[in-house]
């Protein structure tokens, strides 16, 4: 790879980082100065202090011009708080990504990624910028965010249909890489991407509706402004008068700087969040938290540590003896709990490497239909096979009779039945290498027993989100019976009644959406389960939010109304919450401040409210008194007040 693309040069990075800024939305070199001026309110105010000038106001003038000046120092201040702890979120949950440069692979901030860079993306990762295929392997991307689409579709070198609007020979900026690996070629970043494009159009809700409240106050202060000009003009028979009282009644209408003040009440939460170890996308989550129906955990690292550990051996060889074969059978799988384990049991014993005299010669890898793995080694002209895997798929290839194999059947459903896994394993001298792991017939060697710690206060949360109405199914790839025992020590919600991958697979979909939301657990299930699951739900109009934690869950979080995942790589690039310090009942936490949070943001939305007692104060003051000239510098100090006690109610 490193030499078949050279990628840019430094100075070639340098020139085009200058040319087209940095990879991120929003990328424009915006004057927070003038944008605070552009604001209607600011406008009217430097209106009032030249019409102050006119009619000889000097004094209200020089007042009004240093109370200007205040607010756009106030909201300079705000603008650049809200931008340090975006760049903070950012840099927190920013993953690095891997591009060719000076024909070396290196890996980079996604901001640092440039036009014309060599990309190097796999599954799993999320595109940050739209550009062409060079090469790739077995390709899927799912690009619901710019074409709506739940479902992955093929990408590659070739171009299917040239008309189309989005080439199947490109990535873009947002989408997802569900399978495979590519290597592309950078053609547009932040602002220039085509989901950028789209994102300007599609705010969030929550936007959407503070920029139409936004609109029809600019509207209403406006229609204000010209009906006080005009009759007031006319009954003082002064119309400089009346404009001011007219530039007044606007003023006295419009907030300082609603989106402002909303951003960065927003930015100031999910900054916070992230300080409690939850890292927001963005402030919509408050919302879908609030509207969460079900939640679908699995056990794995949610329910469970998801860390297992070998908690007795059964065998009739000594333990140092059973080890030794075990370790011989390992898979080289990183990640791999049940490796893990048996290393970790290893290391206690003083075990810490297999015999250097055996040489791998074969493996069989562990499968969905074989549930058995094993390696074959050579030593002296020798040959031994250690296979380890389920006690069904085991007793298969073992020479052990019916008695023994009822014996050992029962052992199991006892163990389960206390929710603890079993794993078996069997070895032999052999004296060919067969093709089909089947083939061949070993001893027995013994089981190891394992167990899976429920993360604490594992009951607690699942009661707390009973209490916000939040409905909980788990999802689990262990049978039932363990399945059955986790979810009573849980409390869960019809933790007996349980379906497995098997049993779902001869189900059809009206059935499982008649039943599912009497279902407490799904156990042995795979990913096209877990997405039959979550369709059903949504057929049944429930909000649903979804944890995962592997790149295969990738479609099933992507389908899901709001996903959830530990702080690891999929966290970083996906889903919409991280729980960062891999602890469930932070996720918890979070939806109970949510809701707190939900409601401070309507009543911002809400604070509308002291700007029309502000309006009546005025009309009430032109019919109490003779208008005076300073009225316009007492409701500016009045909503300077109102808006600093909105801003420290954070």
């Amino acid at each position: 790879m490193e030499n078949k693309y050279n990628g840019l040069n430094d100075k070639e990075v340098i020139k085009n980082q200058q040319l087209y800024g940095l990879n991120i939305l929003n990328n424009d070199k915006n004057n927070n100065l003038l944008e605070i001026i552009k604001n209607p309110m600011i406008i009217i105010l430097i209106l009032i202090i030249i019409l102050y000038i006119m009619l000889n106001q000097k004094l209200n003038a020089l007042i009004l011009g240093i109370l200007t000046i205040l607010i756009i120092v106030i909201e300079l201040l705000q603008k650049n708080k809200i931008q340090k702890l975006s760049k903070i979120l950012k840099e927190n949950s920013d993953s690095l990504y891997t591009v060719i440069r000076n024909s070396k692979q290196i890996k980079i901030k996604s901001e640092e990624v440039t036009i014309d860079d060599i990309l190097l993306l796999k599954e799993g990762d999320k595109v940050i910028v739209d550009g062409i295929i060079l090469e790739s392997n077995n390709l899927k991307v799912i690009e619901k965010v710019i074409t709506k689409n739940d479902n992955s579709i093929k990408k590659s070198i070739d171009l299917i249909n040239k008309d189309a609007k989005y080439k199947s020979n490109y990535l873009y900026a947002g989408t997802i890489i569900t399978n495979g690996y590519a290597t592309i070629k950078v053609i547009n970043i932040g602002n220039q991407t085509e989901y950028a494009k789209i994102n300007k159009k599609n705010k969030n809700l929550i936007e959407l509706k503070i920029a139409k409240m936004n609109k029809l106050i600019n509207i209403f202060a406006l229609i204000s402004l010209i009906f006080v000009s005009i009759l007031l003009g006319f009954k003082n028979s002064n119309f400089k008068l009346g404009i001011l009282l007219g530039l007044t009644s606007a003023i006295s209408i419009l907030p300082l700087n609603l989106p402002l003040t909303v951003s960065l009440f927003a930015t100031f939460n999910i900054y916070n969040f992230y300080k409690n170890n939850i890292l927001i996308k963005d402030l919509s989550i408050i919302k879908k938290l609030n509207l969460i129906t079900y939640l679908c955990i699995d056990k794995s690292k949610f329910i469970t540590k998801g860390k297992l550990e070998i908690k007795d051996i059964y065998t009739s060889l000594t333990t140092i003896d059973y080890v030794e074969k075990l370790l011989f059978a390992k898979e080289n799988k990183k990640n791999n709990q049940i490796e893990k384990a048996i290393i970790d049991y290893g290391n206690i014993l003083g075990i810490q490497n297999i015999n250097e005299d055996y040489e791998l010669i074969k493996t069989y890898p562990f499968t969905n239909e074989s549930k058995l793995n094993a390696n074959v080694y050579k030593k002296d002209d020798e040959y031994y096979i250690f296979v380890k895997g389920s006690l069904e798929s085991l007793f298969d290839i073992c020479n052990l009779d019916v008695e023994e194999k009822y014996e050992l059947h029962n052992l199991q459903k006892k163990l389960s039945k206390k929710g603890l896994e079993i794993v078996a394993s069997g070895s032999k001298k052999i004296k060919k290498i067969e093709d089909d792991i089947f083939d061949y017939r070993i001893n027995f060697d013994g089981l190891i027993i394992l167990h899976d710690k429920i993360n604490e206060n594992m009951k607690v949360n699942i009661e707390t989100l009973k209490n916000y109405d939040i409905k909980t199914i788990m999802l689990s790839k262990d049978n039932k019976e363990i399945s059955s025992v986790v979810g009573k020590q849980i409390n869960l919600n019809n933790y007996n009644n349980i379906i497995n991958g098997k049993e779902l697979d001869k189900i059809n979909d009206d059935e499982l959406n008649s039943i599912i939301k009497n279902i407490g657990i799904f156990s042995n299930v795979k990913p096209k389960h877990k997405l039959r699951i979550i369709n059903s739900l949504k057929i049944n109009n429930e909000f649903i939010g979804v944890t995962g934690y592997e790149t295969s869950d990738i479609e099933m979080l992507n389908r899901s109304d709001i996903s959830i995942s530990m702080g690891n790589n999929i966290s970083k690039n996906i889903t919409d919450i991280t729980i960062m310090d891999d602890n469930f009942e932070t996720f918890v936490n979070t939806i109970k401040e949510s809701k707190k949070l939900y409601n401070n943001i309507k009543k911002i939305l809400k604070t509308i409210l002291p700007t029309y007692i502000i309006t009546i104060l005025f009309v009430l003051s032109i019919l109490i008194v003779k208008p005076i000239y300073s009225l316009p510098i007492y409701i500016i100090i009045l909503k300077i007040i109102i808006n600093t006690i909105l801003n420290n109610k954070k």
